[in-house]
């Protein structure tokens, strides 16, 4: 790092193994989701670095993890905000919903992504006696040019993060403050929450602000920006951690921001087990 001038981050980052891409790490971490008797429907799987394009990931996902062959499977990407739009898919499925999230990260020589990136991948199942409740969602769009990627390209292009932390910064702590509000609910009444976006000075700016538990976090940061995993390895790490009749705060940022309010149930301790 000393001869490019540059810096090489501090910590450790996760990194997929030389045989493994985003749908490898999602089957990994969905076998580990799936319980003995989940009778899945649907399975949406979200990812920015698909490992085939036009041919669907998440049918042979499907495959692989024995779903039934009238199990629905789509792919759901091509943008990090696309993770958060595949939870929401899932909700509005209502039961027997398999979300799976998975990214690798792929930085210029130098840049952000390349020294804080990291891969990883997260799942989520949809059924009865939920561990988490969704008390209500809220989002709001902006063609922030933070971050693009021409098709063929392998690094993705970043904007200078003083300006894009800015925009999204101001539109993550908005929509946070709407849906508290929407939900009579105030920064005291949250148990944790979850922040996630490219932008490491957005993250700090609105995990400062919202004055709620972030719980573990110094932990989960060594693992770097997962793309549109990110939000899922965070909410995850969160739920492993949380109690009962909490209020959990998820916040996104990319594109425009994405607020969601979760709220534990008494079957969280049983998941957490499991």
């Amino acid at each position: 790092s000393s001869a490019f001038r540059m810096n090489s981050g501090r910590g450790s980052r996760s990194v997929a193994a030389y045989d493994e891409d985003s749908m490898t790490m999602g089957i990994e971490t969905a076998r580990r989701t799936l319980r003995a008797d989940s009778t899945i429907k649907n399975l949406i799987f979200s990812t920015t670095h698909s490992p085939v394009l036009d041919k669907g990931n998440a049918s042979t996902m499907s495959a692989v993890l024995d779903l039934p062959a009238g199990a629905a499977a789509y792919d759901l990407g091509g943008s990090i905000r696309s993770a958060f739009g595949a939870l929401r898919f899932g909700l509005s499925q209502g039961d027997n919903s398999l979300v799976v999230l998975s990214d690798m990260r792929f930085g210029r020589p130098g840049s952000d992504d390349e020294i804080n990136g990291g891969d990883g991948a997260a799942s989520f199942t949809f059924g009865k006696n939920p561990a988490v409740e969704v008390v209500d969602i809220l989002s709001e769009s902006s063609p922030v040019m933070d971050r693009w990627r021409a098709e063929g390209e392998l690094g993705t292009q970043v904007w200078d993060d003083r300006w894009s932390a800015d925009q999204q910064t101001a539109l993550m702590l908005e929509v946070v403050q709407n849906v508290l509000a929407r939900n009579s609910l105030t920064e005291a009444d949250l148990g944790a929450i979850v922040v996630s976006s490219a932008s490491v000075r957005s993250v700090a700016t609105v995990a400062s602000q919202i004055k709620a538990p972030n719980l573990h976090s110094s932990e989960i940061d060594q693992f770097g920006f997962l793309g549109a995993a990110d939000l899922g390895v965070r909410l995850a790490w969160t739920l492993e951690n949380a109690k009962s009749g909490q209020y959990i705060l998820v916040v996104l940022g990319a594109d425009g921001a994405d607020a969601m309010i979760l709220k534990t149930t008494e079957h969280l301790s049983s998941a957490q087990l499991g």
